[in-house]
């Protein structure tokens, strides 16, 4: 992925993070030092993606907000992550401050773990919440 593209996905995050509201930029660009042009077509790829959404269109604005994907992907260093792994852990130590996003990825969580393929193996019934803390739950 371009850098542009990541870069604009950290600036939705930390937006999200700290002010837990959208993002919202000038399309001309100047709030991302790039151009008009690259800043739409990094939008128009990350939305057609699914690492972003438009909340509302505004003239001259855009206003942007993460997916769950998105919002995985930069908490992940911008990696990847298999839609189905065979480690059924999630680490959420330092992936989530905000309670209510917090909830958001323990759902995500247990929603991946009970809808994993038939087959796969499933060993870990836990959930790593912080250093000190872990949820175990009944996936079946």
């Amino acid at each position: 992925m371009k850098d542009s593209r990541k870069n604009l996905l950290q600036m939705i995050y930390d937006h999200e993070q700290i002010e837990g509201t959208p993002l919202q930029i000038t399309a001309d660009g100047s709030d991302t030092c790039s151009n008009a042009r690259v800043l739409q077509n990094d939008i128009l790829y990350l939305k057609s993606n699914d690492y972003i959404v438009e909340s509302m269109p505004i003239s001259r604005f855009y206003v942007l907000m993460l997916t769950e994907k998105g919002e995985q992907f930069v908490e992940n260093g911008f990696k990847m992550q298999p839609e189905f792994s065979t480690s059924n852990i999630f680490n959420i130590e330092n992936a989530v401050t905000c309670p209510a996003k917090r909830e958001k990825t323990l759902k995500y969580a247990l929603q991946t773990v009970k809808n994993r393929p038939s087959g796969l193996p499933f060993s870990q019934n836990t959930l790593n919440l912080s250093k000190n803390k872990s949820k175990v739950f009944n996936a079946s």
